[in-house]
């Protein structure tokens, strides 16, 4: 029996805590990558967008490559460094190059258009082909489905990679009601299951910040132009916020309207430095207006309670008007002075 399928039924009690039902296997929380990865599905395609910092023990390396393009057996008259999808990598990098290495093998055999799943299968083949690899080089002995959580949840092993690709629906052509079908997965070492996201996916060090920004937005209304800026400015503010995070933002979009297929391509490093450089007067005006409208609101409010304040002490004092108003006269005052 392979070391990566023990059944559940043979785990010893103290081996893992007990699971809700039977057949599940507890999955631990992902932990901390450091790699942060932006995936939005808009109204015109997928933008995924990475930064590249790589941390190889107290060396930081700035030219990680993390965002790659996935070829298939249709790979048509596309350019040769395009492709049908795009695959970003955070955590591990020994291990989801691999991952990236092995999609890349399944898919020269197969088309993209072979089922609506067939890219998230293709990863799920993939992780779990690493999933054994690693146990294969440990001591050789059945692991149980806790151990194995604990090996692959570790900080050594554990990785993730966003998937974005488009499914051509086969009636496309004669169903003038069909589009191309949108797709955003993620998927784990720890959790080798692809799991659609959208409108749109974070994986990293700091996805707080990131959703926090992203759902300031309708996301899938944005034109590409917009979502590409926004990717990038998301990752541009954690660069700025997170030092376990840096290095060139790499952006990589898939378009459905190239050709009757998927088209995964990767922008020139040129084309995130102009988004960039005329994101910062717009940032510069965002912060100096959002200051102002701040100052406003809190100007509004001196003044509602300034007035509640006025009128509660008409009421408690009726009949002392003439020190009531030269109270409040003088409470004018001081207010105009600071």
């Amino acid at each position: 029996m392979n070391r990566l399928e023990i059944p559940h039924s043979q785990c010893h009690k103290h081996d893992r805590p007990k699971p809700n039902k039977p057949h599940e296997l507890l999955f631990r929380k992902p932990t901390r990558h450091v790699t942060q990865i932006v995936g939005i599905v808009c109204s015109e395609g997928i933008v995924v967008a990475s930064e590249s910092q790589y941390t190889t023990g107290t060396r930081k390396l700035l030219n990680a490559v993390k965002l790659s393009t996935l070829k298939f057996k249709d790979h048509g008259s596309i350019a040769q460094n395009w492709g049908r999808a795009l695959i970003a990598e955070a955590g591990s990098m020994t291990h989801s190059s691999l991952a990236v290495r092995y999609m890349n093998d399944i898919a020269k055999d197969r088309e993209i258009n072979d089922s609506e799943d067939v890219v998230a299968k293709i990863a799920q083949e993939a992780v779990t082909k690493v999933r054994r690899e690693i146990l294969d080089t440990m001591q050789e002995r059945g692991y149980s489905p806790g151990e194995q959580d604990d090996i692959f949840s570790s900080q050594d092993n554990d990785f993730a990679l966003m998937i974005a690709y488009y499914y051509f629906p086969p009636d496309i052509q004669t169903n003038l009601k069909q589009k191309p079908i949108p797709h955003l997965y993620t998927i784990w070492l720890h959790k080798p299951i692809a799991e659609p996201q959208t409108p749109f996916a974070v994986l990293g060090a700091a996805p707080e910040l990131a959703m926090f920004v992203l759902k300031q937005f309708s996301c899938e209304t944005l034109l590409w132009g917009e979502a590409s800026c926004l990717a990038v400015d998301v990752l541009e503010r954690i660069n700025n916020d997170d030092i376990t995070c840096g290095g060139p933002i790499k952006l990589g979009t898939v378009n459905p309207m190239v050709e009757s297929q998927s088209v995964a391509y990767i922008h020139e490093d040129e084309l995130v430095g102009r988004v960039l450089k005329k994101l910062e007067p717009v940032k510069k005006r965002n912060n100096e207006r959002q200051r102002k409208e701040l100052g406003a609101v809190m100007k509004k409010i001196h003044q509602e309670d300034f007035k509640k304040l006025t009128e509660t002490l008409k009421y408690e004092f009726k009949g002392h008007e003439k020190a009531v108003n030269e109270t409040i006269a003088n409470m004018k005052e001081n207010r105009k002075s600071k």
